[in-house]
Parts: structure tokens; sequence; C-alpha cells
């Protein structure tokens, strides 16, 4: 009976994949346009014609995905008309497809089948991940190669090979290739695989399994994480197309931003900066000139930004079943002995990310920017109810239940998924009162709701922005 009951399982877990996936590919078609997917996709036509990336809109994000936009999209379309829009969508949709992919087979390698098969059903059912799913934006690849990177890194550190450590390498540059904020997700998991051998861990194993000593093992650690970051530069220059120059030490006194300005003038700062593809430096800089501002955000009763606002995002953004699963799953992780390098490699690239956005009050631009933290909730999450499932019929009736709010969840608000917000802040209704941003409609539903104005009130006058007495 075990096979049978195995082979359903891994069909059923292909199943959630493969309706997440059909999903993304109607909601890409019918949500309107959000504000930066017509800058990405001119972006990429400029990047693909190697026209060079000098304006705001060129360098604010890593050029993988302005090539992304670019996989499906048709020159002769206008980036104005929406059959251009909805063609680009469908090639962009690579990345939401590796994040369910990727997540869905490490949660089942590393958890068991059962969890696999949970993860998939959340990660497809998740709201938010069906609201920037279907987008021309960096949020959900950046969430996808974050994950990948992660998944690489686990893998290296269970069997250590030549190997799997090209395929970590790949991974970091791919995401530092994404987005900007990349680089804390490759600082995190580069800090984990320095200090593993810590716990026991060798990253050159020799033939004979001889352990070696503790500083032999993080001399050999450090080796690997600079092929590993090796590797990853190759990529970055790569997804430049090889069309873009190292940043020149004479550009340096153009730099804006007084944290790319400080790095320069740290030791060996400018050499850093100097291995970089200067588009790259540029749009750091650019961006980071933007996230020091911190007067421009809202927040409950709050001018400005705060502290609050991101972690208070995720708690509100984040289905009530997935945050209960997961905090009764901290206490069944806490049991095991074998889990410490796993939980690591899932949670400390997501928190640190969320400790710099909190710590910093960057760019307080919605849920999007801390994105990676929702499948590492959803993974954890797969734990308890895993658990739950095979546990008699108290189980199987709090999996019920978390499979009809997941799919209540996703009927209730389709196709504007990305205002979605739980109950603790009155559902998608009340989330606007706490957050005026990207964690409500990010301008979708703007035309349709013009229109039902006019249609009551056909005198209507639409103000733009600093119009009003």
């Amino acid at each position: 009976m075990r096979q049978p009951k195995a082979a359903a399982t891994l069909q059923l877990t292909w199943a959630c994949v493969l309706a997440g996936i059909l999903m993304l590919v109607c909601l890409s078609q019918n949500v309107e346009r959000t504000p930066d997917e017509r800058a990405y996709q001119i972006a990429g036509r400029h990047l693909l014609k190697r026209e060079g990336m000098h304006v705001g809109e060129q360098l604010f994000q890593g050029p993988l995905i302005l090539l992304g936009t670019q996989i499906s999209d048709d020159h002769a379309e206008s980036v104005i008309s929406s059959k251009g829009l909805f063609r680009a969508r469908l090639g962009m949709l690579i990345f939401p497809m590796l994040l369910l992919v990727a997540l869905t087979i490490w949660s089942r390698r590393a958890l068991g089948p059962h969890a696999g098969l949970i993860t998939a059903f959340l990660a497809a059912t998740n709201p938010t991940l069906l609201g920037y799913g279907p987008l021309l934006s960096s949020d959900i690849a950046f969430t996808a190669t974050s994950i990948l990177a992660s998944w690489c890194c686990w893998r290296w550190l269970q069997q250590p090979s030549l190997w799997k450590l090209l395929c970590f390498g790949l991974a970091l540059g791919t995401t530092m290739a994404t987005k900007y904020t990349g680089a804390i997700t490759c600082a995190a998991l580069g800090f984990v695989a320095i200090a593993a051998p810590i716990w026991g861990f060798d990253p050159w194993p020799t033939r004979a399994k001889d352990s070696r000593r503790l500083p032999l093992r993080l001399i050999g650690s450090m080796l690997a994480v600079s092929i590993a970051a090796a590797i990853a530069l190759g990529v970055i220059y790569a997804a430049y197309l090889f069309a873009s120059p190292p940043f020149a030490s004479d550009k340096i006194p153009d730099l804006s931003s007084t944290m790319i300005r400080a790095l320069a003038k740290m030791p060996l700062g400018s050499s850093l900066l100097g291995i970089l593809p200067e588009p790259m430096v540029l749009g750091i800089d650019h961006q980071a000139k933007w996230s020091g501002l911190t007067s421009n955000g809202f927040f409950l009763d709050h001018r400005g930004n705060h502290w609050g606002y991101y972690p208070l995002t995720v708690l509100c953004k984040t289905p009530l079943a997935v945050l209960a699963a997961a905090i009764a799953s901290i206490v069944l992780c806490r049991r095991a002995t074998t889990s410490r390098g796993l939980w690591l490699t899932v949670f400390l690239p997501p928190l640190a990310l969320l400790a710099y956005c909190s710590g910093t009050r960057a760019l307080q631009m919605g849920i999007r920017y801390v994105l990676p933290l929702l499948p590492a909730l959803i993974m954890l999450a797969s734990v308890s109810l895993s658990y739950a499932w095979l546990h008699g019929r108290t189980g199987k009736l709090v999996a019920g239940l978390v499979i009809c709010s997941s799919i209540f969840n996703v009927t209730s608000c389709w196709p504007h998924h990305i205002g979605y917000f739980n109950q603790l802040c009155g559902g998608q209704t009340g989330g606007a009162r706490m957050f005026s941003d990207s964690n409500c409609d990010w301008e979708q539903r703007r035309e349709t709701g013009r229109q039902a104005l006019l249609t009551r009130i056909p005198d209507l006058i639409f103000l733009r922005a600093n119009e009003g007495p």
C-alpha cells in the first residue's frame, strides 16, 4: 500500500504546482498594468539591443529581470498597448514557476513528501504570490532566485561536491542579478557557509572521510565561498550580456548616495566597486539614495517611515492558517536535532532582509520588498500541517480547514490579489486604512474604479496630485 500512496502524494503535489501555474497564466492576461511594468519593459529592450543603461528606471533593478521581460516580448507592439504587456508577461512567468518548483522540491526532500504536498498547495494558493507573480516586476523573480540560492546552499551543506558548489555560485549570481537587495541574501548565505564548519561541516571531504581540524575546515569553507563568489560575478556580467565595463575609479566622485560614497572610501572599497559592472554600481547608488528618504511614508496615523511597517505588513498579509501553522511548527522544530542547517538557510536570508528594511526604514512600498519571507513561512507551516495530516481525524480536520480557507482566500479577491489582507486588519477592505501603498491595489482597478464613479456621477472631475484646494 505504501507505493500507491507515495505515488498519489507525488501526483497531488505536482497537480497543485500545475494549478498554481495555470492561475498565474490566467491572471497575467487579465489584471491591469502596475506602475513599474512599462519602465522595465522599455529597459529590457534597451539592454537587449546593448544601447546602454543610463536613466533611473533602467538602473533601479538588476539586469536579469529586464531580460526576463524580453523572453516573449514582441517589439512590434508598443509598450503602451495591453497586447504587448500581456505577451511580455507570459515569458516572465518563468520566475514564479521556478519559485513553485524549487520550493516544492526543497520541502519534499528536506521535510518529506507530505510536507512537499502541503508546501505546493499553500504556495499555489497564496494570494500575495498570485498577486505579484503575473507582473513584469522584480519581486517574485528575486524571491524565486533567493529560494533557489538557499536550496543550493543547503544541498551543498548536506553533501559537499564541486558540482553542488558550482550550482550554489550560479544561484548566488542570479540572485544578485535580479535585485540589488540580493546582496543581503548572498551575504547571509555566505555567512552560513563559512560558519558551517563550527558544526562539523567539511567543505572538501577526503575519500577516507577523515575529519580535519576546525581551522582547516574554516579555511576550506572560505575558499569554497570565494569560488562561489567568482562564479556569481561571472553570472552578473553575463546578465549584462558582457556589454557593461567594470566600474571605473574616476567615476567615484559622481556617486550620490552616502552609503556607496562611504563604501568607496573604505580600505579596498574602491577595489570592490571596481570589479562590479558599471550599471550595477550606479544602480545601487541610485537606489540607495532613494531608500535613504524616510519621510515620505505612511503607517497607521504616523507620517513618515516607521520601523514597525514591514513586520506588521508580513503579519497582516500572510494567511492566518499559515501563521498559525508556522507557530505550531516552531514547537515541533525545537524538538528536532538535525534541522539547524535547514532552518538557517531557509530563514536567515529573509530575516536579514527584514532587519535591513526595518532598521533603515527604507522605501515603505509594501510586502514585495520582503517577499522572500512568505515562502519561508509556508515551508515552516508545512511541518506542523504534515504532522497533523498523519495523526488521526483531528489532524485531517485541521488540514481540511486550511484547504478551505486557502481556496476562499484565492476566490474572494480574484483577480486582484495584491490587495489581500487577512482578518487581523479587517480583511481586504480594512488594509487600506493601515497601508496606503503597493500593499493595496498598486493602481490596479484604478481605471475600472474611475468608470464606475463616472457612471454614478457623470460630472465628476479627477484631479492629479497637488491639484486640490
